[in-house]
């Protein structure tokens, strides 16, 4: 990847649905580089796909938390895969956005959308602390979300 390939991305992601042409123009190179380059950059699994922002208090979801869970070892015993069963039944709730395994006190910090603090406490008890190998979960409310942010990428 060179310096191109990072204006490549960086337009993208700022604005996915832009063709071929105006990406060539934005970045100032050719549309047949800047097409060819693309291809490549989707090709190599670069660019994994193309999405949408969607505004969530206008679908009703506008309250965003961050779950910090943790596993129960006792219930997790030798159970090497674990954590990506606990990923799999997460990723068939609609609320999560978002799930990342993570260092600390914590083994798993999961985002959410939901409407409002009674979604989120009838979710928690009913979606997140029923799942068998988790002990407790610690809850980070989002004031306010400054996204998207400007990258090199």
């Amino acid at each position: 990847m060179d310096e191109k390939d990072v204006k490549i991305l960086a337009a993208l992601k700022n604005n996915a649905r832009l063709s071929s042409q105006e990406l060539a123009r934005k970045i100032g190179l050719p549309i047949t580089t800047t097409y060819n380059r693309t291809k490549k950059l989707e090709k190599e699994g670069v660019i994994q796909r193309y999405t949408i922002q969607v505004d969530k208090k206008k679908v009703g979801k506008g309250l965003t938390v961050y779950i910090f869970a943790q596993y129960n070892l006792e219930k997790l015993g030798s159970n090497q895969r674990a954590g990506q069963d606990i990923v799999a039944l997460l990723k068939k709730q609609k609320e999560i956005e978002e799930i990342a395994f993570i260092t600390g006190d914590y083994d798993i910090i999961i985002k959410v959308n939901v409407a409002d603090i009674a979604e989120l406490n009838e979710y928690i008890v009913t979606h997140i602390l029923k799942l068998p190998w988790i002990a407790r979960t610690k809850t980070m409310v989002v004031l306010e979300e400054f996204l998207p942010m400007p990258s090199a990428y």
